[in-house]
């Protein structure tokens, strides 16, 4: 999560604002709250009540998925978010950042009190800290020019800390995941190394640009399709329970066979949503309303600043 909320700064900083961005995405996210809504009132008629239509056609306000619902808020707030980068000097924006990781990510993590009411990540004040945070790397970068092994050891670091912490705190009686949090420094870190990592590769090999073209557009289908409170609550609810009794790399394995499965399917599913709506000009009906809005003012930062 921490990595799409700082691609979304890392993009967002020097992108128009468009409405028609978030239109397209909602209809997205419709399609498939309804039509999974209506295969399970198909298969169970009797579980399926009138208030999951309601559920299913007003995603964002019935909070159908957090993410979604703190990203469509953070989304209207992007415009007024690059205002005050665009009014920031590279100290300045650089002594935000620092203010904002200690109010929520080190202070969180190191008090057992949830003071700022950011439940671990899962809030959209917690997504524009990331946003901030991408839009830095995006116009100033990030220590400086480093090879590929810095970032993979940096995030290995990171994460290898998130395991000793928790292996520490459940040998000593605790079941605390704060160090697991989206908000760990940890977590922030590795997050940090990988969007380093993968921004300054240069993917030539035609094969690899396929494939990545192919998937990219499913990414966050596969989250809304699998997700959905329905299938995750009646479908894949202790579904894998059973892998725990595997020798420790079989688990590793099984687990990472079983991500790629339910990525590779739902992707494969979205195709068809994808067929469906260039058949139906979603996107060209949907750009329309950018034109008729005008919305120049809200241009993004688009001059290289050091």
């Amino acid at each position: 999560m921490d990595c799409y909320a700082l691609v979304t700064g890392y993009v967002g900083v020097k992108s128009d604002f468009k409405l028609s961005r978030m239109l397209v995405l909602w209809l997205q996210v419709v399609f498939y709250t309804l039509l999974i809504t209506i295969a399970f009132k198909i298969v169970n008629p009797g579980a399926i009540t009138a208030i999951a239509f309601v559920r299913a056609l007003l995603p964002v306000v019935t909070n159908q998925y957090w993410y979604f619902t703190s990203y469509f808020g953070l989304f209207f707030l992007i415009p007024f978010l690059n205002a005050l980068v665009s009014a920031l000097d590279k100290r300045s924006f650089k002594l935000l950042l620092m203010t904002l990781f200690m109010l929520f990510s080190v202070i969180p993590t190191v008090t057992p009190i949830d003071i700022f009411r950011i439940h671990g990540g899962y809030s959209l004040i917690w997504l524009a800290v990331l946003y901030f945070i991408g839009a830095y790397i995006r116009l100033y970068g990030l220590f400086g020019e480093r090879k590929r092994a810095f970032y993979i050891i940096t995030y290995l670091i990171s994460v290898g800390c998130v395991w000793i912490s928790k292996l520490v705190l459940t040998y000593l009686g605790y079941s605390s995941n704060v160090l697991v949090d989206y908000t760990s420094p940890f977590i922030v870190s590795a997050a940090v190394s990988l969007l380093l990592l993968f921004s300054g590769m240069n993917i030539t090999k035609r094969i690899a640009r396929t494939l990545i073209g192919f998937f990219e557009p499913t990414a966050f289908s596969v989250y809304l399709i699998h997700s959905h409170p329905l299938i995750w609550n009646r479908v894949l609810y202790l579904k894998f329970v059973s892998l725990a009794s595997f020798t420790p790399l079989a688990i590793a394995a099984l687990v990472l066979a079983a991500a790629a499965g339910i990525f590779i399917s739902c992707s494969l599913a979205d195709r068809l949503r994808i067929t469906l709506f260039k058949a139906l000009r979603i996107s060209s009906v949907a750009g329309k309303l950018d034109a008729k809005l005008h919305l120049k003012p809200f241009a993004g930062i688009h001059n290289d600043r050091k």
